[in-house]
């Protein structure tokens, strides 16, 4: 069954991650009769605007996981008059709990040097797992 309408801006994400593989306003103000500020404010926490000049939104997953550090040096190239404190805060958090095993919170010492546990797994698993 193909779905024509949803109620809430979250059905309508969910129905754009699912049907486009992205958050695509125009079709999700087909679904459920928002504008694209509406749709922004009502999804707000739940996706973030990329901080580059073309306006282009994904998911708090995506947006949430991989180089932290990374994402953080590029609000410091965010375009002129964009809110970027939500987007340091979501993003510190993030990097602080250590979001799906992104950063290494074990480490191990062996001799005088500490090697991340999931560095140094990669390389030498035989003798981590005994």
């Amino acid at each position: 069954t193909i779905v024509e309408h949803v109620e809430t801006a979250q059905e309508a994400l969910i129905l754009s991650i699912s049907e486009r593989a992205k958050v695509d306003f125009e079709y999700m103000t087909e679904l459920c009769g928002r504008d694209k500020d509406t749709l922004i404010s009502d999804l707000e926490g739940l996706i973030y605007r990329l901080p580059q000049e073309t306006e282009k939104y994904v998911t708090a997953d995506e947006y949430l996981t991989g180089n932290i550090r990374l994402k953080l040096r590029e609000l410091e190239n965010a375009p002129d008059g964009m809110d970027v404190s939500k987007h340091r805060e979501a993003l510190e958090a993030a990097q602080e709990s250590g979001s799906k095993g992104h950063f290494c919170k074990v480490r191990l010492t062996l001799g005088r040097s500490q090697i991340c546990h999931t560095v140094h797994k990669r390389k030498i698993p035989s003798r981590l797992e005994k």
